[in-house]
C-alpha cells in the first residue's frame, strides 16, 4: 500500500499495468484502508461508459452512498430533456464537492475501456477544475490520454506500475500460504518469483494447478501449462485485431526485438507500428533498455505464444527463423544470427556463422587447456581448429595426427560438453 500513499495530495493517481497484476485489489485494500478518513466512489467501467452522458451519470452516482444528496442537480438535469453541455454539468457536479469537507477520492476502474475522446477531454476539465481535497485514481491497462506531463510536472500525479505491482518472495510466501494453504520454502518462493516475474495471477495459477503436488508443477510450471494459457487467451489475446494476434505470435520467436526486427518478420509497414501498439496497450512488452529500442515478452506470455504458434500461423515457422537470422547477421549479432540458422534448420549456414564468430572470440582471448569442461590439451586443439572451420583430415594433418585418432578425440570432446555434432560443439564452445 506504500505507493499508494501519496494519493490523497495527489489529484491524480494512476494504477496502469497489464491484466492480473492486481490493479483493482490495490485499489479497493488502500479504499478500505482509508475508509475512516475520506469518502469514497467506485466506478467499474465498461465500454457503454463511452457515451458522454451516461459516463457522467455513474460517476457522480458513484458517491451517492458515501455521499447521499450529491450531485442532485446535475443529475436531475442528465434524466431530464433539457439540453445542457457537460461543461456545465460538471461545474454543479464540482460545486457539490466544495461543500464537502472531509478529503474525497473517486476510482474508475478499466478506464482503457473507454476510447470517447468527448469522455477523456470532459474528464480533464472535470480534473483542471477539481478541489484541492478531490483526488481522481484511474485503473487502467493502458496510460488514459490525459496531459500526465503537465500533471507530473505540477507534483499532482501519482503513478503506480508494474514494478510496484510485482510480487516479492516474502509477498508470494504469505499469498500462498492463504490461498494454496501449503508450506512455501524461500527457496520456492524465489523459484516461483523468477517464472512468472512476480506476476500474481501467474502466482494464483500456480496455486490452484499444484494441489498436492508442488514440486512437481514448480518444475513444470510454464507459459504452456492449460490454466495460464486459458487465461491469456482468454483475457488477453481474443480482445485484440486479427493483425495485431498474427505478430504476437509471429514474433513470439523472438527473445529480444526492436521495431526493424519486428518488421522484418511482419512487414516494413506493420512491424514497427504493431510493436508501438502494443507498448501503449501494455501487453505483456517488457523494455529492455533506457532509449526504449529493445523489447521482450513477459517469460510466461512468451512461452504461452509459442505453444500455441504452430496451430494459430498459416506460414512455416522456420522462415520467420530464417528472416530473423538474416537480420540478425546483417546487424552484426552473430550469435543470435546462428542461433535462428539453427532453428530454421539451416545448419551450415548455422555453422559458418558460429565459426567466423568463434574463431574472432578465440582471437580475443586465451583460453587455458583446462578451461573447457575438463577438456585435455589436446581436445582443446582439436576444438579450436573444429571452431576454425577445419574438416577433421586438415585438423589431422595440422596436428600430426591420423584422422581416426581426431575422431577419437571429437567423440570425447563431443561427450564432456553433452552435445551430439560439429554445429553444437561449436556453439557450446562460444560461451566457455
Amino acid at each position: 500500500m506504500k505507493q499508494m500513499s501519496h494519493s490523497i495530495a495527489c489529484k491524480l493517481s494512476i494504477i496502469v499495468a497489464p491484466p492480473g497484476y492486481g490493479k483493482s485489489v490495490l485499489a479497493s485494500g488502500w479504499l478500505r484502508e482509508q475508509s475512516a478518513a475520506i469518502r469514497s466512489g467506485w466506478l467499474t467501467l465498461d465500454k457503454w461508459e463511452n457515451d458522454l452522458n451516461r459516463f457522467w451519470g455513474y460517476m457522480i452516482a458513484s458517491l451517492e452512498k458515501a455521499i447521499p444528496g450529491i450531485g442532485h442537480q446535475a443529475l436531475s438535469l442528465l434524466q431530464s430533456t433539457r439540453v445542457m453541455s457537460i461543461e456545465h454539468l460538471i461545474i454543479l457536479f464540482i460545486n457539490d464537492l466544495c461543500s464537502i469537507e472531509e478529503p474525497v477520492v473517486i476510482v474508475l476502474d478499466d478506464y482503457h475501456l473507454i476510447d470517447s475522446e468527448e469522455v477523456h477531454r470532459s474528464l480533464n476539465q472535470f480534473l483542471e477544475r477539481m478541489p484541492v481535497h478531490v483526488s481522481l485514481c484511474i485503473v487502467s491497462r493502458t496510460n488514459p490520454p490525459l496531459p500526465l506531463g503537465a500533471f507530473r510536472a505540477k507534483g499532482q500525479l501519482n503513478e503506480v506500475g508494474v514494478e510496484d505491482l510485482k510480487c516479492d518472495e516474502e509477498e508470494v510466501v504469505s499469498f500462498w500460504s492463504a490461498r494454496a494453504r501449503i508450506p512455501l520454502s524461500e527457496q520456492q518462493a524465489a523459484q516461483l518469483v523468477l517464472r512468472t516475474e512476480g506476476w500474481i495471477a501467474g502466482i494464483q495459477l500456480a496455486s490452484i494447478a499444484s494441489g498436492g503436488h508442488l514440486e512437481n508443477t514448480l518444475a513444470h510450471y510454464s507459459g504452456s501449462h492449460r490454466y495460464v494459457s486459458d487465461y491469456l487467451m482468454e483475457d488477453v489475446v481474443v480482445h485484440l485485431t486479427e493483425e495485431a494476434r498474427r505478430f504476437l505470435f509471429q514474433t513470439s520467436i523472438l527473445e529480444r526485438m526492436n521495431g526493424e526486427l519486428c518488421a522484418a518478420l511482419a512487414g516494413a509497414g506493420k512491424g514497427r507500428q504493431l510493436l508501438a501498439f502494443l507498448k501503449r496497450a501494455n501487453i505483456f512488452v517488457v523494455g529492455l533498455d533506457d532509449e526504449g529500442c529493445w523489447f521482450r515478452y513477459h517469460q510466461l506470455f512468451r512461452e504461452f505464444l509459442l505453444s500455441r504458434c504452430a496451430q494459430e500461423l498459416d506460414e512455416d515457422i522456420r522462415v520467420l527463423h530464417q528472416r530473423a537470422s538474416s537480420w540478425f547477421e546483417k546487424n552484426g549479432y552473430a550469435e543470435e544470427a546462428a542461433r535462428h540458422a539453427l532453428l530454421a534448420e539451416a545448419d551450415e549456414k548455422a555453422a559458418e556463422m558460429i565459426q567466423d564468430d568463434t574463431v574472432i572470440l578465440f582471437k580475443k582471448r586465451e583460453i587455458a587447456s583446462t578451461s573447457l569442461c575438463g577438456l585435455t590439451a589436446r581436445e582443446t586443439e582439436v576444438l579450436k581448429s573444429l571452431c576454425a572451420g577445419l574438416s577433421n583430415k586438415e585438423i589431422a594433418e595440422q596436428l600430426v595426427l591420423t584422422v581416426g585418432t581426431v575422431k577419437l578425440h571429437l567423440n570425447r570432446v563431443y561427450s564432456k560438453l553433452g552435445v551430439k555434432g560439429r554445429v553444437h560443439a561449436i556453439e557450446k564452445a562460444r560461451h566457455l
